[in-house]
Formats: structure tokens, C-alpha cells, sequence
């Protein structure tokens, strides 16, 4: 994965928004209370590496966008809004409609639940697409394009590193 190509960078971004994800797909963190002290002991530890993990693709992000920007056509464009942003929208609903349609949560949580989660997680993290995550979640999943396939459905693009000596004007920094 070589994050200053197109793939290598949709894939890594892939990855990332995967980890991130990850800890609302558990169902212990929905039974938190219920759990045995060893099974609370062992989710805690779980939750911790998910923190770190976060914590580190945070600053890839941040660093990132610090030293990158995204070529779309002629113009420059900033990596958070243009990548980083819409995928992790595009993978917390195309989860929540593969939950939705497959159903099968258990008794442990429930698709209202998953979906507060994500929105609670947006809006510390991601707060620019809380809206568009509840209003893509409530449209038909035949108008939405992105949860059919696994290629990424926003413009192509190339990486350039940002100039240390010039100040180039991009969208969103």
C-alpha cells in the first residue's frame, strides 16, 4: 500500500475506516454491563488498542493532509474532505444497510443502536457528515451507488505533496 498513489491510498483509507469501525460491530460493547469481569477485562483491553488504533490513523490523516493534497482534474483538493470524509461515510452506511438487510444482530444490539453509535462516533470525529450519514441511511439502497461495489466511486485523482515554500489554496483547508 503506497499512500501516495490513488490505490494504494484508497486501500489504506479502506483499511482504516475498517478499524474504525470495528468497535460498534462488536456486540460487547452494547452489553458492557453484562459482561463477566473477565469478559469485561478482555473487552476493555480490546478497547484500548482500538483507541490506539485511532489515535494513530488520526494522525496519519492529520499528517497527511499536512503534506498532501489530491489532484482532481486541474484543480488541488484536500485529502480530508475529498477522501477521508466520504469514504468513512460511504462504509458506516453501506454497514449499516448490509446489517439492515441481513438483520441477524442477536440479542445483543440492534440496527438503532449501530446506527447511534456511528452518529455518536461522527460527531466527535467526523461532524461534517452526521447529516449526510442519517440521510443516506434512509434512502433506498438502489440509489446509492457506493454500497454496490468494493471501487471507489469518487472522482480519480492523483497525489502531490504539498510545497513547503508555497501556500497552495485548496478546498476545505
Amino acid at each position: 500500500m503506497d499512500p501516495v498513489t490513488e490505490q494504494g491510498l484508497i486501500d489504506l483509507v479502506s483499511l482504516g475506516n475498517t478499524l474504525e469501525l470495528s468497535l460498534y460491530l462488536n456486540w460487547c460493547y452494547y452489553v458492557k454491563n453484562k459482561l463477566s469481569q473477565e469478559d469485561l477485562h478482555r473487552f476493555n483491553l480490546e478497547c484500548a488498542e482500538w483507541r490506539h488504533t485511532l489515535g494513530a490513523y488520526k494522525q496519519f490523516q492529520d499528517l497527511y493532509c499536512k503534506h498532501h493534497c489530491l489532484k482532481i482534474d486541474n484543480g488541488l483538493h484536500h485529502p480530508n474532505m475529498h477522501i477521508f470524509q466520504p469514504s468513512i461515510l460511504f462504509h458506516a452506511v453501506s454497514l449499516y444497510k448490509y446489517k439492515q438487510r441481513m438483520g441477524a444482530f442477536g440479542s445483543n444490539f440492534n440496527l438503532d443502536q449501530l446506527k447511534s453509535s456511528f452518529i455518536t462516533h461522527f460527531q466527535e470525529f467526523h461532524p461534517l457528515i452526521v447529516n449526510p450519514f442519517k440521510q443516506d441511511i434512509n434512502r433506498p439502497s438502489d440509489e446509492l451507488h457506493y454500497i454496490h461495489t468494493f471501487e471507489w466511486p469518487g472522482p480519480s485523482f492523483s497525489v502531490v505533496s504539498v510545497p513547503d515554500t508555497e501556500d497552495i489554496e485548496m478546498a476545505g483547508r
